[in-house]
């Protein structure tokens, strides 16, 4: 399995993505805090056309990205002994609220397979 270390400081982040493979993914934060801010995988197409849009409730500008508005837009903050399981094709953003390691990894299984071999085979 893609396995991962993440390692940063405070106020490290990722722009909104989706992971490519068809593959669930988890993160578990060994030390420090990380926020997470998930959109919904079925919802995904609303943030398709400007993922750079910020996804802080209090943040979206409506007028600009109106169709954020559609979107179920979920937000947590892990700890470590926590661990966060994310459904293929989630877009998701992370930053760290603390100076954090993370352990990441990538997950098949029978719910995900379909998604995975179309991945491998249409690239």
């Amino acid at each position: 399995p893609m396995q991962y270390l993440f390692m940063g400081r405070e106020e490290t982040a990722s722009k909104l993505h989706k992971d490519p493979g068809g593959l669930a993914i988890s993160i578990a934060p060994l030390v420090g805090e990380k926020e997470c801010v998930l959109v919904h995988r079925d919802d995904g197409q609303q943030c398709l056309y400007h993922l750079a849009a910020p996804l802080e409730p209090e943040e979206i500008d409506l007028d600009a990205f109106p169709l954020l508005s559609q979107a179920r837009i979920y937000k947590t903050i892990i700890s470590p002994g926590e661990i966060l399981l994310m459904p293929q094709g989630t877009y998701h953003q992370c930053r760290n609220v603390t100076p954090c390691l993370s352990y990441s990894r990538f997950h098949l299984d029978l719910v995900n397979l379909r998604a995975f071999l179309s991945s491998y085979f249409d690239g």
